[in-house]
């Protein structure tokens, strides 16, 4: 047998420090261990056999506004938010226990949400993560939308109408330059403003709806709009001048200009990739089927994933205003 291989001795005043150095790591060690754990598996809460994590957690305040992160910093405040997934996960256990994910209207509204996160992955991978934009760029955007930009008031006459074929006829009548005055008393619902020949006045941004903003202030004087849309009806506009209030330079404006100038880009990148996957596939229209006939019952509530815990609304949509003004 060989000999036994002799360690070398420590001295004693050596072992004492030693140890007092592994009483200090080693508890060292197991907290490190302990934080550095995926998130995913750090459990905060159980409901029956589900687990709610750490990550789980980070993903829900990750969804939310920015503005309402920071009440989540507290530990009172990630408890609130706890307690709401908690809820929802009660709930969502109880709708599962139901089977509710059978009931055809159900799976048909499942189905549109897969189709729609499965679009916006597409198009982030595609067109938001790819179409940049260069300086250059954006100073042709500014340029390009500069009157636009420097007018915050426009001066319209609208014929407001309820019933979107009467619109259009109407809106065609203008176009063969019938008199938008007599029309606007003819047949606007809008009687304060149609007993005026449709006369609004001034309008500023921010006064209209965005959908009606954004095409009112994109009109060239004396131009008619299209049909638009709104809660209260179908509206046509005329534009009757514009009254420019800003002298913008373009270091003013280009930092807020950017992430619209960038859209822009997104927008025309994204036609031009659908026009080449058209051009590859087999698109047939059968335009002798339409229209179709469509049961139009009363307006349906909102529906009840709307009293959902948790759930925060998003902000409103503000209309893109740049100039500030």
């Amino acid at each position: 047998m060989g000999q036994p291989i002799s360690r070398p001795k420590i001295p004693l005043k050596e072992q004492k420090v030693s140890k007092i150095i592994a009483a200090l790591i080693i508890p060292l060690l197991a907290l490190y261990s302990g934080c550095s754990k995926d998130p995913d598996h750090h459990v905060l809460a159980k409901v029956n056999k589900v687990e709610i994590t750490a990550g789980d957690l980070e993903r829900e305040i990750d969804q939310l506004p920015f503005h309402s992160r920071a009440v989540l910093v507290s530990p009172e405040g990630q408890k609130k938010l706890l307690e709401e997934m908690i809820k929802r996960e009660l709930l969502m256990q109880e709708a599962e226990q139901r089977n509710l994910g059978a009931q055809p209207e159900v799976k048909a509204r499942l189905e549109e949400s897969r189709r729609n996160i499965l679009l916006n992955a597409l198009l982030t991978q595609e067109i938001r993560d790819k179409v940049k934009i260069a300086e250059a760029e954006v100073r042709a955007y500014f340029d390009k939308h500069r009157d636009a930009l420097e007018t915050s008031e426009v001066h319209l006459k609208q014929i407001l109408l309820k019933d979107s074929k009467e619109a259009e006829e109407v809106r065609a009548r203008l176009l063969k330059k019938e008199g938008f005055e007599e029309l606007a008393r003819q047949f606007s619902v809008d009687k304060v403003s149609g007993a005026k020949g449709g006369d609004l006045g001034f309008v500023s941004r921010g006064q209209l709806p965005p959908e009606v903003e954004k095409a009112a202030f994109s009109l060239a004087p004396q131009e008619i709009s299209t049909v638009i849309k709104t809660p209260r009806g179908y509206h046509i506009f005329k534009l009757v001048e514009r009254k420019k209030t800003a002298n913008l330079q373009y270091d003013q404006v280009k930092d807020r200009l950017r992430p619209f100038a960038e859209a822009d880009k997104q927008r025309g990148q994204l036609d031009n990739w659908l026009n080449a996957l058209r051009s590859d596939a087999r698109v047939k229209i059968y335009e002798a089927r339409l229209p179709v006939s469509l049961k139009m019952g009363p307006e349906m509530p909102k529906g009840p994933e709307d009293l959902a815990p948790g759930k925060v609304p998003s902000p409103p949509h503000a209309s893109p205003n740049p100039s500030g003004k």
